[in-house]
């Protein structure tokens, strides 16, 4: 997992421009903001980007991915609107802060840091995640 490894220009194109192969997204949600970091299967940054914590703009930026995209995303204020929004497109997971160490003991922390480790332990498969219960 060491340092954030982005992806050349080129890869970042080609993405953008339809590839529809999922990608794992780490997304650290606060009350008014929210960053995100989108990987790809060998951890390359893709994309970051940094929106308000609203459900429109978050919708838009759902839509902006290949659907079925692993999307993570530590609990907070927000979660719980926010995985309704993410979940209707992506494999949405709640990632159990307790348990999801690196973020907590990490040395560095940054909103940017937090997405994009979320998305890489995302894409190794070490996310602890909570259970959500059903709409209902």
């Amino acid at each position: 997992m060491g340092g954030i490894r982005r992806a050349r220009a080129r890869d970042i194109g080609e993405w953008e421009s339809g590839d529809n192969r999922p990608v794992f997204v780490g997304i650290d949600l606060h009350k008014s903001t929210f960053n995100t970091a989108v990987v790809d299967d060998d951890g390359n940054l893709l994309r970051e980007t940094k929106g308000r914590c609203e459900p429109d703009e978050l919708r838009r930026f759902s839509e902006s991915l290949p659907t079925g995209s692993m999307v993570t995303m530590e609990s907070s204020s927000t979660w719980y609107w926010a995985y309704r929004v993410l979940s209707q497109r992506h494999d949405a997971v709640l990632s159990n802060p307790m348990k999801t160490k690196a973020i907590a003991s990490a040395k560095v922390k940054t909103d940017k840091v937090d997405a994009y480790t979320l998305a890489d332990l995302s894409r190794g498969g070490y996310i602890a995640g909570s259970y959500i219960p059903p709409p209902g």
